[in-house]
């Protein structure tokens, strides 16, 4: 059993910035090679090392040990690490622990603003709606008041969860010059906890929507146990958007003002204030491009009407929130070796 490298290999090697393999590599026995290749990659590539002795057992008997799979697993190594950053965890559970208390440190009531803001937000919310506007949900019109501020209000926390994940992220690295330059600190997990922190936030403001319409029906349809998977949909999509943000903000630091200015029109953009049911035809095929819409309309279908949401469609959208998470990676893992001389 032989395995074979050629000069399309190195060209592969070449094309992923490592260095390419020794031409006497050729001449050893297919055991030894895997050796050999194991201990070359560990000396050059010591950060993208991987165990070659846990390789699958079916390249090894096939005879052909291809040097474009390993490198295939060397150059994808660093994604695993930013998508499942098992080593980190305890990290992250930290500075998302002190990210969130940090941000009421000081405040006499402390984390009970955590429940308080999304309560007085709804009060505010109902009160306007049923007093002030009496306003009526277009397609709805027999339902009270009540109701119509919970479909803002259930709007608007996927509006909130966005904004606050996007409005940080241009800043996440920017922000740490320090862990750039003198610290070995692995900075994707900036990004995870600038997301773990906006979902903490989102969760409790959508127990608030729940327990609301409970008071306001005095039941709960079965169709809420859906939302946990709903909820979860744009969780990688927003972690590659920060990592795209915060590797884009070290360069261009207009960014922070630039997402500021797209949020805002953003919110009346998406189906906040009315169904998406209520507007022509023609933009209704447009606006489903909008990433906010499928969790808002999923959220209201589960809480409010009591539908199950279209699985297909949910289906969808996670598949594009992976390949945005993917794209948010690769821009970080690509921009990251100039952080430092830049900060």
């Amino acid at each position: 059993m032989t395995l074979t490298f050629g000069m399309k290999d190195n060209q592969f090697l070449q094309t992923h910035d490592l260095k390419p393999l020794p031409a006497y590599l050729g001449e050893f026995p297919s055991l030894a090679k895997r050796e050999m290749v194991a201990v070359y990659v560990k000396t050059y590539h010591p950060n993208e090392y991987c165990n070659f002795a846990q390789l699958s057992s079916q390249w090894y008997l096939s005879g052909h040990f291809r040097v474009d799979w390993m490198v295939f697993m060397i150059s994808t190594k660093w994604f695993w690490q930013y998508a499942l950053p098992i080593q980190q965890r305890q990290l992250i559970v930290q500075l998302t622990k002190r990210q969130v208390l940090q941000r009421f440190k000081g405040s006499i009531l402390g984390l009970a603003w955590v429940f308080i803001t999304p309560i007085l937000m709804l009060s505010v919310y109902t009160f306007v709606f049923k007093s002030v506007l009496k306003a009526k949900w277009p397609g709805n019109e027999d339902a009270n008041n009540i109701e119509f501020a919970l479909q803002i209000f259930s709007g608007l926390l996927v509006f909130n969860l966005f904004s606050e994940v996007l409005s940080r992220a241009s800043s996440l690295v920017v922000e740490q010059p320090n862990m750039v330059k003198k610290v070995i600190f692995p900075l994707p997990v900036l990004a995870w906890v600038n997301v773990l922190t906006a979902y903490i936030f989102a969760v409790v403001s959508l127990g608030v929507l729940v327990v609301a319409a409970y008071f306001m029906r005095l039941e709960l349809s079965i169709h809420i146990l859906s939302l946990p998977f709903v909820f979860v949909l744009a969780f990688p999509m927003l972690l590659g958007l920060s990592w795209g943000l915060s590797a884009l903000g070290v360069y261009l630091r207009d960014l922070a003002q630039i997402v500021t200015l797209v949020l805002t029109p953003l919110m009346f953009l998406s189906p906040i204030f009315y169904p998406s049911s209520s507007l022509p035809e023609a933009i209704q095929a447009i606006i489903w491009i909008n990433p906010l819409v499928l969790p808002i309309e999923a959220i209201r279908d589960a809480v409010m009407i009591g539908y199950w949401p279209d699985w297909l469609a949910l289906i969808l959208y996670l598949l594009v929130s992976f390949i945005v998470m993917v794209l948010g990676a690769a821009c970080f893992h690509k921009l990251k070796r100039g952080f430092a001389d830049v900060l």
